[in-house]
């Protein structure tokens, strides 16, 4: 990409990309060895959150994108200012090229028949934002300089929004954690009951959590004999003699955590 880009590339270019490329490849193997040494190469090669689709069409995969990015950046408003700004630039710039960086995962996209997780644009959505920022100030190079003062309130504002919209709708990184979080309130100085089908984005840290903080629980089967006012962690909503106490979403699902009440 940064070949097809790049108007003045040369043989040292080539030398620095392949030298990169190499690094980074060994550093994401390093990486990723003690999963392969000790769940198998199953847990990568054949994860199926991430299989192959049956159908992916140009409108679901620009659709993905376009969602992907919101996610990325923060809310529907500022991504969509980001977007307008770089296409405004380029048109206006002539510079076409720049077109490419968003094609590319579209192609790939079609061609793997393959949804990403939104964190695999997060260095796409940099570049971006970047470009945009760069396009600001030399939109503002012929105009009277701002007042320092207006960069400080617009970054205090938009870390209070940031924040405001995270903890009402939390998305990203650190949504897992955030959840999981919530949820630990009805854990402690209780016996706790983990159901086998719990969706799995949250069933893992949910449990990670419940054994750092060596809270004990147990497996729910279908021999278990629930005791009263125990806490139970499922994905199905209809189950008798639990009262709700909570909900949080899971990917397309929900995870509850319900009192045992006979």
């Amino acid at each position: 990409m940064f070949l097809i880009i790049n108007k003045n590339f040369c043989l040292e270019s080539v030398k620095y990309i392949l030298k990169s490329g190499v690094f980074f490849a060994l550093t994401v193997i390093l990486l990723y060895a003690p999963i392969m040494i000790f769940r198998g190469y199953e847990s990568i090669i054949y994860n199926r959150y991430v299989a192959p689709l049956d159908h992916l069409s140009i409108h679901e995969a620009f659709n993905h994108i376009t969602i992907s990015f919101t996610e990325v950046l923060g809310g529907k408003i500022i991504s969509l200012l980001v977007l307008l700004l770089v296409v405004f630039y380029t048109i206006v710039k002539r510079r076409f090229v720049i077109l490419v960086l968003f094609l590319i995962p579209i192609i790939l996209m079609l061609v793997l028949k393959q949804t990403p997780f939104s964190r695999v644009f997060l260095p796409l959505a940099t570049v971006v934002v970047v470009i945009a920022i760069a396009d600001l100030k030399d939109g503002f190079k012929n105009t009277k300089q701002l007042n320092p003062m207006i960069y400080i309130l617009f970054i205090g504002v938009s870390i209070a929004t940031s924040t405001f919209l995270f903890f009402k709708n939390p998305n990203g990184g650190l949504e897992t954690s955030y959840r999981v979080k919530y949820l630990s309130k009805h854990f402690d100085n209780r016996d706790v009951y983990l159901t086998p089908n719990t969706h799995d984005y949250l069933k893992t840290p949910i449990e990670a959590y419940l054994q750092v903080n060596e809270i004990n629980y147990t497996l729910l089967n279908k021999d278990t004999k629930l005791k009263e006012g125990a806490i139970l962690i499922y994905s199905e909503k209809n189950i008798e003699n639990i009262k709700i106490l909570d909900s949080v979403p899971s990917l397309n699902k929900k995870v509850y955590v319900g009192k045992v009440v006979f």
